[in-house]
Formats: structure tokens, sequence, C-alpha cells
């Protein structure tokens, strides 16, 4: 039990940090393919977002991703929720543009 608590404390401990790193952040950047007309082939997904938050640097998990409405499908910016901890939630800045 000490090392579930102990554990807890870590997690809590690390989702604060997480949380002050993302606030900081202007937001995450993802380079996707897209057609004339601003379609995305393909979509954004919570695994696409948490890839892109690791490449800065930040460590996020697909399943702290919160996307209510499902895949992004179009060019744009989007406000994400993530939820790193009990009682811990925040948002980011996800700029969806076009790539190569």
């Amino acid at each position: 039990r000490r090392a579930r608590e102990a554990r807890a404390i870590r997690d809590l401990d690390h989702a604060r940090e997480v949380k002050e790193q993302l606030e900081n952040l202007t937001g995450v950047s993802i380079a996707v393919r897209t057609s004339d007309k601003g379609k995305l082939f393909g979509s954004v997904g919570t695994q696409d977002i948490a890839n892109a938050a690791v490449q800065q640097g930040l460590q996020l998990a697909r399943s702290e991703v919160l996307m209510p409405h499902g895949t992004i499908r179009e060019i744009g910016e989007y406000t994400i929720g993530l939820h790193l901890f009990a009682g811990i939630s925040t948002e980011v800045l996800v700029r969806v543009v076009a790539g190569e």
C-alpha cells in the first residue's frame, strides 16, 4: 500500500510538471498531407497529438488526449483537452498545417 501511495504521489507530481510545461507551450503543430481544398488525406487522432507533443519534449500518452468529437479532418487550430491525472486537466492548442 505504501508503494502504491508513493507511486501515486510521483504520478501526481509528474502530472503537475507536465501541466506547467503545457501551459508555457504556445501549441503543438502537426504537418499533414492535404488536398487542394484543405481536406486531410486521413485524419489526426489522439496518437498523432501525443506523438507531436513527445517530439516537442513532453511526456504525453495517447490515453491522456481527450477528443470527444472524434478525429480532426481539416487544417486549422483546435483546442484539445488533456486529462493528466485525477483532478489535473488542461488544454493545448493543436495546429494542423499542410505539409509535404
